[in-house]
């Protein structure tokens, strides 16, 4: 099967920006005429420790497939193992794999959220991942994890077990509740209500912030509650997904259903950013234009509400009373769903909040130069002091734009950024421009095309 990858190199054109609420996305096409979006942020991200998107491991050392299957005993008779797909290990030491038992690899069915999903049966299923020890075991124990895990259950509504941590942490899924305990504390809950309450055959999105102190429960990525203690905390020892471990507390039955995309990952997060590993980006809602989704925001906190008109208000924003984690792209807003205009050059509505929450030191002008960014949390999660790769060190690509240099005259490009300049015949249609166009023969500058204006040149610096 023929894979091509053009990149990120034709994000001029609008019907070709990307659809999935990231950064770093690139587009495989087959020949048969499949394409489909692959997302490299949790790749990349330095806190990542564990992200699987259930897809088998491949092992590079005896060039196979791990999915189980042994080609000259035909059948699934093999140990198969999951892909842990997060790349970096600047931070921490990874887990090589998940090892499956009970269960396996859908060889046909996709099941997934987007593509593979894992299936378990509520009976001897299960997913365990072997962290090792940590060299940095004292930061590991200090900072700041979340665990997000997409879930679609099919059991009786009894109690189920999500995820044991090492530290003996878990998360039952019980009826219309999600259930603490573990490590030596008594058993906390936070109850769901309404559309929060995961049901069978909906992608319902859970994420668990834990510090120090307490736990946030987040549900399709907006905060729905937060329990006294920290749970689900990784340390060396085995995170088993879907079954409660031999001799492990809590009375919960295995999970049955399906399971996707599992990240635990370290690291203070934005909000858009959370709300992004749920699918979906940050929304402002006011009840006359969408009552019936303000009405069910209502279902959240008002602190949770409060908390993103907080962020809001410190980059001058404009707030809302309530705001909800838009994962579909409604019918009835048309161009102005928020998913499909986060990744415009200009003219975001104001109701989108995600960008002014993950690049508050924005917007970009093509008149003006790029604004620094090495205080970005979002940016730093991939952009470390000292990188090997020279475009993932903090100081050069984060940095402002040189005084004088405006936007389109610098060379360093966002992932979802176009290029710089466009070069020869280039057909009105490409650019939505009046007539073709000769690029001059240093190229046309895209910018001035794509990003506003502040009407006015930047000003260098003066000589006195």
């Amino acid at each position: 099967m023929d894979l091509n990858s053009p990149e990120s190199q034709w994000h001029y054109r609008t019907a070709f920006l990307p659809r999935a609420p990231r950064d770093v996305v690139w587009w495989l096409s087959a020949s048969h005429g499949i394409t489909s979006e692959v997302v490299f942020d949790d790749a990349l991200d330095a806190g990542t420790l564990v992200y699987s998107p259930m897809n088998a491991a491949v092992d590079n050392k005896r060039r196979a497939y791990r999915d189980g299957f042994d080609a000259r005993r035909g059948g699934y008779v093999k140990s198969p193992r999951i892909q842990n797909a997060a790349a970096s290990q600047r931070r921490w030491e990874l887990p090589r794999f998940g090892r499956l038992a009970g269960a396996r690899v859908e060889p046909v069915a996709a099941g997934g959220v987007a593509g593979k999903g894992l299936w378990l049966d509520g009976g001897a299923g299960r997913l365990d991942y072997t962290i090792p020890a940590q060299p940095r075991a004292e930061e590991m124990a200090a900072a700041t994890w979340t665990t997000t895990l997409a879930i679609d259950p099919r059991g009786n509504g009894g109690r189920s077990r999500l995820l044991t941590f090492p530290d003996g942490t878990w998360v039952d899924l019980a009826g219309s509740r999600l259930a603490f305990g573990g490590g030596g504390g008594a058993e906390t809950s936070v109850g769901l209500t309404g559309a929060q309450v995961p049901a069978p055959r909906r992608w319902s999105h859970l994420g668990f912030v834990s510090t120090p102190g307490f736990t946030d429960v987040l549900v399709d990525g907006f905060r729905a509650g937060t329990v006294q203690g920290s749970y689900l905390r990784p340390g060396a020892g085995v995170l088993t997904v879907g079954a409660r471990p031999s001799g492990a507390d809590g009375g919960a039955a295995s999970f049955r259903g399906w399971l996707d995309e599992l990240r635990v990952a370290s690291g203070e997060r934005d909000l858009e950013t959370l709300c992004n590993w749920a699918g979906g980006t940050l929304r402002g809602l006011e009840e006359a234009e969408r009552p019936g989704d303000f009405a069910a925001a209502g279902a959240y906190p008002a602190e949770s509400h409060d908390e993103v008109s907080a962020r809001l208000a410190t980059t001058g924003r404009r707030t809302y009373e309530r705001y909800r984690c838009e994962r579909e792209r409604a019918a009835i807003d048309g161009a102005n769903a928020c998913l499909d205009a986060i990744h415009r050059f200009s003219g975001t509505p104001d109701k989108c909040v995600g960008p002014a929450l993950r690049f508050p030191e924005g917007p970009l002008y093509s008149d003006q130069p790029r604004p620094d960014s090495r205080a970005n949390g979002n940016c730093l999660s991939c952009h470390l002091e000292g990188h090997p790769t020279p475009t993932l060190r903090r100081a050069g690509p984060l940095r402002s734009g040189d005084p004088g240099t405006a936007l389109s005259d610098d060379s360093r490009r966002q992932p979802r950024q176009a290029p710089m300049r466009l070069h020869g015949f280039i057909p009105r249609e490409l650019l939505d421009l009046s007539d073709d166009v000769v690029a001059p023969l240093d190229g046309l500058l895209l910018d001035p095309l794509l990003y506003p204006s502040l009407g006015s040149p930047p000003v260098p610096p003066s000589d006195d």
